[in-house]
């Protein structure tokens, strides 16, 4: 889309959700996610009525955010709060011009003893195409409390284009389309991202997109300098940063970069590559398949071209 702001084609957002389904099953203790224990404290003090899914809650007491279920219980693997966002103070409600997007996945651990597809560094830069392919393939992840198993390959499974296929109306085919058109659109002015969380390598981290984001924005994005990149070596992970400085502090080289990681290695690191990269063949090859069925929604209409074209391509 042209921006009356910029005149340029970038994406433009507006929220038009009357609520957040918020997924709670990182929240362990009383001092995990305090912004939105404090939220859902005021508006319980207030009266306000929320909803609670697979939560452990006894007669005239409070709910709390950590006592969902035990996920070893079936019923209780997912648990989640829906809270209206007009309980966030200063919620931003208006269109708005983006120019950077991301995409992130749940990571597992990832050694040399037991290699995996935990080999993501703390940011990535992607090119259009490969953000096009995290988007068509959306891999659950490991540990997603949305899965019933618990490996951790378990997670190199696809929700499908978008991370919305299970609730289609229509045909996959017409919303791939559509998102080839749009991130083509805007590619010249939007950069991409891939960001993992739970492990980075061996090592087990929270959110450390938010170090990234936080950074770029009070560098004014001098770190996504050219010179500052270097590519990962994987048709899908893109270019990590060499260096990067967040508050003063450089990060850890071995967080940006994983393969440097002595419990790693690069031997470990290409195997976790390959192994992501196995997934996205396999996944994007279901597009070209008009009788391949994912979760009920078929490939019924034409691709573009140029969609089908790079997909075939990006396989060879």
């Amino acid at each position: 889309m042209i921006t009356p702001f910029t005149k340029i084609a970038r994406f433009i957002l507006i929220n038009i959700e009357k609520a957040f389904f918020i997924r709670t099953d990182s929240i362990k203790s009383e001092h995990d996610c305090t912004e939105l224990q404090e939220i859902v404290r005021s508006a319980l003090d207030k009266g306000k009525r929320l909803i609670f899914l697979s939560y452990e809650v006894n007669p005239f007491e409070s709910v709390k955010l950590y006592n969902h279920l035990d996920r070893g219980l079936k019923k209780g693997n997912n648990p989640r709060v829906v809270v209206p966002k007009e309980l966030y103070p200063n919620f931003y409600n208006q269109p708005a011009a983006v120019n950077f997007c991301s995409f992130g996945i749940r990571a597992p651990k990832s050694t040399k003893e037991n290699p995996n597809y935990g080999v993501i560094g703390m940011g990535h830069i992607l090119n259009v195409k490969q953000f096009l392919a995290w988007n068509l393939c959306c891999p659950l992840g490991s540990n997603n409390p949305s899965t019933q198993s618990g490996g951790t390959d378990s997670g190199l499974t696809s929700e499908g284009v978008g991370a919305f296929e299970a609730f289609l109306a229509g045909d996959r085919i017409a919303h791939a389309n559509a998102q080839w058109k749009i991130y083509n659109d805007v590619a010249e002015n939007t950069t991409f991202g891939l960001f993992p969380n739970q492990h980075i390598g061996a090592f087990e981290v929270n959110w450390p997109q938010k170090f990234i984001r936080d950074g770029l924005v009070s560098s004014k994005f001098a770190q996504l300098n050219e010179d500052n990149l270097e590519d990962t070596g994987s048709s899908i992970l893109g270019k990590n940063f060499k260096r990067f400085d967040f508050q003063g502090e450089e990060l850890p080289n071995y967080l940006l970069n994983p393969r440097l990681q002595e419990q790693l290695g690069e031997a470990a690191y290409n195997e976790g590559c390959a192994k992501l990269e196995r997934f996205f063949w396999e996944t994007l090859g279901d597009y070209l398949n008009p009788m391949v069925d994912v979760d009920h929604s078929t490939n019924h209409m034409e691709m573009d071209p140029d969609l089908r074209n790079w997909i075939i391509e990006f396989r060879q």
